[in-house]
């Protein structure tokens, strides 16, 4: 019976048409409940068989895609991901399939794309932040680290002598930006605070930084 239905997914991907056709698995150990369906450009699908099957004791199959791989976390909850019965013509199932599944499947991978657009983006900005603070606190032991899940975070030892450092994080598209300074003396603090007054927000020009010596 399984064999039989495998021929019924590949004579159905072949009834979709170009750019639609059986591929390689990517994975090995599927052969037996599923077809691999690659399109133009990283598109494709799977097509499975569920392990439960209609209350008519038709076969019912699963059409999941597969999406590009975005740095990090990504969650997309408006992924289709659909159900079906084997037990109509197969132009009928084409047609659902195309409506239900190829269709909004083509908008979730365009979001995909779109997602890694914007975290490479997002990145460069994060790169060049992180090259500034450098440039701005010149210390030997200053770094930086940018992951796609944790976000950027630097490390700015703020003295030669002192423990003063500062560590700046930020994630995504630096929407907001942490920093948390640690060792300095009561001075300092003082240095600190005066140059964040305001109601506002920091009232000071970029290059009027605390001068933390």
């Amino acid at each position: 019976m399984p064999d039989l239905i495998m021929q019924q997914l590949e004579d159905l991907v072949t009834a979709l048409g170009a750019p639609w056709a059986v591929a390689p698995d990517p994975y090995d150990g599927h052969a037996d409940y599923r077809r691999f369906v690659l399109g133009r450009q990283g598109r494709a699908f799977y097509l499975s068989l569920s392990k439960r099957a209609s209350p008519d004791g038709s076969p019912r199959i699963t059409a999941a895609g597969r999406y590009p791989q975005v740095p990090g976390y990504f969650e997309d909850p408006d992924r289709p991901r659909i159900g079906f019965n084997l037990d109509r013509p197969v132009d009928s199932l084409v047609r659902d399939l195309q409506r239900r599944f190829l269709a909004p499947y083509e908008d979730a991978f365009d979001r995909a794309v779109q997602a890694i657009h914007d975290r490479a983006v997002a990145a460069g900005g994060r790169e060049e932040l992180a090259l500034a603070l450098l440039r701005q606190f010149p210390h030997p032991d200053g770094h930086f680290c940018d992951l796609p899940r944790e976000g950027l975070t630097v490390h700015l030892p703020l003295s030669n002598t002192g423990g003063a450092h500062a560590k700046v994080e930020t994630r995504g598209g630096m929407e907001e930006v942490t920093v948390t300074l640690t060792g300095l003396t009561v001075p300092q603090l003082h240095l600190v605070l005066d140059a964040l007054k305001g109601s506002d927000g920091v009232h000071q020009t970029p290059n009027q930084t605390p001068d933390v010596v």
